[in-house]
This record gives C-alpha cells, sequence and structure tokens, in this order.
C-alpha cells in the first residue's frame, strides 16, 4: 500500500447483495465461537447518539471479524456471509452489504489513544501487503449453516506428513520433492 498521503490509507473489502435488506441488522462471530447480533447505531448499555459518535458513524459500528459476519433478509428468507482467512474489523453499514478491513496506513497519529502512525513497513520501506481470501455464502438461515464446516476447512487445512524412512520403504526419495515458499 503506498505511504506518503496526508490522510493515509484504508483498503476495505466490500460486499453488496442486491435487492437485500438486513434492517440495520447484522451478526459477528464471537472470537470464532457463537455469532452476536448487531444493529447499527445502537448499545443497550450507551447511548450511540452522543455528540462525540454521532460524527463517528462508521467507527462506531466496527466490530472484531475472527471468522464471519453475516446479514439476513427476512422477507426473502435468505442470509448472506462473508468469512474470511484472518481477523479484520469489519461491519454492515448500508442495506445488503458488508465490509471488512483489509489493511490501514497512516502517516501520523489518529489521536485515537495509542500515541503513534501506522505505517508498518517491509524490509524495503514499502508498506506490508496483507493477502487474505473471502469466502461468500447464501444460504437459508432455516438450513443448518455450513459455516462452522467451511470456516474449520479455512483454518485447519489437511497436512500431510512424511518421514524419509517411510519413503524409502516404498522405494521413494524425498529428495526429489522440492519444497515450496509460500510467503516473504
Amino acid at each position: 500500500m503506498p505511504g506518503g498521503h496526508l490522510n493515509g490509507y484504508e483498503v476495505v473489502a466490500h460486499f453488496k447483495a442486491n435487492n437485500f435488506d438486513n434492517n440495520g441488522t447484522f451478526y459477528t462471530d464471537s472470537n470464532g465461537l457463537e455469532m452476536q447480533k448487531r444493529i447499527l447505531n445502537h448499545r443497550d448499555y450507551y447511548d450511540v447518539n452522543t455528540q462525540y459518535v454521532a460524527h463517528q458513524n462508521i467507527t462506531a459500528n466496527y466490530y472484531p471479524i475472527n471468522s464471519a459476519i453475516s446479514i439476513k433478509d427476512a422477507s426473502q428468507s435468505i442470509q448472506f456471509s462473508v468469512q474470511n482467512d484472518r481477523s479484520q474489523g469489519g461491519s454492515s453499514l448500508g442495506k445488503g452489504e458488508v465490509e471488512l478491513m483489509q489493511n490501514r496506513r497512516l502517516p501520523a497519529d489518529d489521536c485515537k489513544g495509542v500515541d503513534e502512525n501506522l505505517n508498518e513497513t517491509d524490509k524495503n520501506g514499502l508498506g506490508i501487503r496483507v493477502p487474505a481470501s473471502y469466502y461468500v455464502q447464501f444460504t437459508s438461515p432455516k438450513q443448518p449453516s455450513q459455516q462452522r464446516l467451511i470456516q474449520h476447512l479455512i483454518d485447519d487445512p489437511a497436512q500431510y506428513f512424511f518421514t524419509e524412512s517411510a519413503a524409502k520403504l516404498r522405494g521413494h526419495s524425498l529428495s526429489n520433492y522440492k519444497s515450496k515458499k509460500f510467503s516473504e
């Protein structure tokens, strides 16, 4: 992500389902466990519409998303879910919309209490790359959810292990297999 811009950058993955009314309600996972109901601009424990929060509409409605965010359209009896492969912030700020924060880069402190800029760089001084994968599902809320099964496949892919002695027993040599570098 480029740097040096006065206001910084925010990269957001934005998903939209047309003709989908979630009525300002969405669901986020709680540490990969049960889904928590969230209502846009609402908290049971304080008034979101105070002067401070009223101008912070986006940030006041962002929640941690560890594995999934969902919206439901009761009139069509359909659920729209987006699953991610890493923890991110996310929200549903409009009808039929889901967004997940992919990356942020700020050249100066945003005065939110951390007292430092958000400017992560790689070994060459360039903004870090944050690859991510998203899995989108449209399902009926009446049917059993495939969300946990898919999340299990995302988080715990099959791993295969071989030993040199087992390979030799079968007449193979592991030196013929080259290892792959998956990340820098």
